[in-house]
């Protein structure tokens, strides 16, 4: 069942971005659809990735109507959750306790396993994760909203060198962070006791990241995950699918779409 929702939910938020143009946000993928940061599976270069029991399976689509060729990889963790396109040229795998990264071979016509490049260790904790231009952003949570630990977290790790992730901060004010996305220079959390809640990223001088800025919790949203389209974010939670336009501090609701499973 969690498998079929997932589906259900990456094809509709595909179709809802999709139809709302060329997307111009920060996590854009260079993809007409993008998956969330707590998707189990992405298309890069034209291929299907699926975590699967400790493992990512990697199918071609070229094929029409057919998965026509498939390789395996060891995804180095029994407690792999989340799988995020970088680039076109790395998968980033979140798991219990750490963030796994792996190469594409993206120079080889041929379906090649993904390989293991580096790991960033952090607490046991479930781990979405998402990257833009050198810099991952991950939270992890302890699964009880009612609790605060130092296990919700939201970090923020340096892969510039993608053979040696550094952490560069940690924020520990949510209590239940979930998935996360970039939009437009900000930084879009869901909290599951906060509602969806936002940051502004500062850079010092030579633009590295220095610090995340909390701006507000919008807690109407207390959504799962979220998708940034330009000034649209996608927001799944477990009965529906609501997209909501961003204008400056306010989220004008824009349609939603009740899941009936």
């Amino acid at each position: 069942m969690k498998i079929k929702l997932q589906v259900i939910i990456l094809s509709l938020t595909s179709f809802l971005i999709g139809s709302c143009g060329e997307t111009t946000t920060d996590s854009s993928t260079g993809l007409s659809g993008q998956s969330g940061s707590l998707a189990s599976m992405t298309i890069a270069n034209g291929d299907l990735h699926i975590l699967n029991n400790g493992y990512v399976i990697s199918f071609d689509l070229s094929g029409e109507l057919v998965l026509s060729s498939k390789v395996t990889s060891d995804s180095h963790s029994w407690d792999a959750e989340t799988i995020f396109n970088y680039n076109n040229e790395y998968l980033l795998v979140g798991t219990d306790n750490s963030v796994n990264i792996f190469s594409l071979n993206s120079e080889s016509e041929e379906l090649l396993p993904a390989e293991f490049v580096s790991s960033f260790q952090h607490l046991t904790a479930r781990d979405p994760v998402i990257a833009l231009e050198g810099i991952a952003y991950f939270t992890t949570r302890d699964g009880n909203e009612s609790t605060h630990t130092n296990r919700d977290a939201l970090g923020v790790l340096d892969i510039s060198d993608i053979t040696t992730p550094i952490e560069i901060l940690v924020d520990n004010s949510l209590k239940e962070p979930y998935g996360l996305t970039l939009s437009n220079g900000s930084l879009f959390v869901c909290d599951k006791a906060a509602g969806l809640t936002k940051f502004s990223i500062e850079k010092d001088e030579l633009g590295n990241v220095s610090a995340l800025i909390y701006q507000q919790s919008y807690s109407i949203y207390p959504c799962n995950d979220v998708i940034a389209n330009g000034d649209l974010l996608v927001l799944t939670d477990p009965k529906s699918i609501n997209q909501v336009r961003v204008n400056g501090s306010e989220l004008e609701l824009v349609s939603k779409i009740e899941l009936f499973y």
